[in-house]
């Protein structure tokens, strides 16, 4: 069995040089997706095509085709997303579709469903959005509310938030603000987002106030965000400094170059097999911290998200590279894990550490709204962990065949 982890881990590895190549030709083709509609009677649909015709998941959207439910004004008043095979799926956003509610024109409150059209919470804090707009019917405050109709705050503190626009209807500054509509600073120390657009109405920076108008480091040094674009099309954000210069953060290296992570996982292996028993537990706390850093405490706090539906990521694993890149990373992560662990405790101990501690990461993730909580990440760090332990046995056998005749040689 330890052969058959060895191979699939080299498997795994080969897949990790190549899928950055798939996630750059998915990025190319998402600008060659294009949208067909159909209307029949009061039902508007939308899939999003490949330059084939073929109905394509959009990976930014994580949906391929979108049913609107329109009422006698053409307003979109039920909206619901699903893949390829037609099974309703979450949106990126964290819903399953969404039913809006009409005031002279004005869509003044969204309602967010599941898959049978109920209301769910979204990222378990609020139902609905609110919204109030201004005699150039432009949006100008919006409150969060749970099922009960209950204002809600977000996981920064906010309980809603405040718009101001430029001359050309771009929203330059928002503001949070609490139940009452006051100012306030969230939990990362700002209150106001300032943001500047490109001539094209994109936005190419946003910067951090407090109450006092004066620039707030959110952390690590980072005063604002720089969005980057291609051929007029978002492609990533970038935390920038107060100067407004490029910081360089290891999660960022690590996302642009994924063989790097299966490399430094490699590597660790070998180390882990030239070390002795101290050095082994030395390199098992450095690498706890390390998993802990890179998938709590670099986050960005946000709403509770979970997705408890087994194996669904890795049935999008080649309809979306990037989703199956970080399926591939998920794995990676853990190879170390179970190396390490070889020597420390028996194969089924093993496991039960890295489950335990995967369920442990998951529900921190969720519990302070870290990313989404979801089965597949502790199936794929479980089976990284085994992976580990597996080339492990397999490297020290290897050791042990080189190293014995040139000792009885000596």
């Amino acid at each position: 069995m330890s052969k058959i982890g060895v191979f699939i881990t080299m498997c795994l590895f080969i897949m990790m040089i190549f899928f950055p190549f798939l996630v750059s030709n998915e990025k190319s083709n998402n600008v060659d997706l294009s949208t067909k509609e159909t209307i029949t009677g009061n039902k508007y649909r939308i899939d999003y095509v490949d330059d084939k015709g073929i109905v394509t998941i959009d990976p930014a959207k994580r949906y391929s085709t979108m049913i609107q439910i329109r009422d006698a004004d053409g307003n979109a008043v039920e909206e619901y997303y699903f893949d390829t095979k037609e099974k309703p799926v979450m949106c990126s956003s964290g819903y399953y579709g969404v039913h809006r509610i009409y005031q002279d024109g004005h869509c003044i409150q969204y309602v967010f469903v599941d898959q049978d059209g109920n209301s769910m919470e979204v990222g378990a804090i609020y139902s609905s959005i609110k919204q109030i707009y201004n005699t150039k019917d432009q949006v100008i405050e919006v409150y969060y509310y749970d099922k009960e109709d209950n204002q809600v705050a977000l996981s920064l503190g906010q309980y809603g938030e405040q718009r101001e626009y430029d001359v050309d209807g771009n929203n330059y500054i928002t503001t949070y603000i609490d139940a009452l509509g006051n100012p306030i600073e969230n939990n990362k120390g700002y209150s106001t987002v300032r943001r500047e657009y490109n001539t094209d109405g994109q936005i190419t920076y946003e910067w951090y106030y407090n109450l006092d108008g004066e620039q707030v480091d959110i952390g690590r040094g980072q005063y604002g965000t720089l969005r980057i674009y291609e051929d007029e099309k978002y492609v990533e954000s970038v935390p920038i400094d107060i100067n407004g210069h490029e910081q360089f953060f290891l999660e960022r290296l690590l996302s642009k170059s994924p063989w790097l992570v299966g490399i430094t996982a490699l590597i660790l292996v070998m180390i882990t097999i030239l070390l002795n028993l101290k050095g082994r537990i030395a390199l098992f706390i450095c690498y706890i911290l390390f998993i802990l850093y890179m998938t709590l405490f670099i986050r960005e706090i946000g709403s509770k998200r979970y997705e408890f539906e087994l194996f669904w990521s890795y049935r999008q694993f080649f309809e979306s590279p990037e989703l199956g890149l970080e399926v591939l990373n998920n794995i990676w992560l853990f190879v170390p894990f179970g190396a390490i662990l070889h020597s420390l405790k028996k194969k089924q101990q093993m496991l039960l550490l890295a489950i335990g501690l995967s369920v442990f990461i998951e529900g921190m993730q969720y519990f302070f709204g870290l990313g989404l909580c979801e089965l597949d990440d502790v199936i794929g760090n479980s089976l990284g962990a085994w992976f580990g332990w597996c080339c492990f046995y397999e490297g020290i056998k290897l050791r042990y065949k080189i190293v014995k005749p040139m000792i009885c040689d000596s």
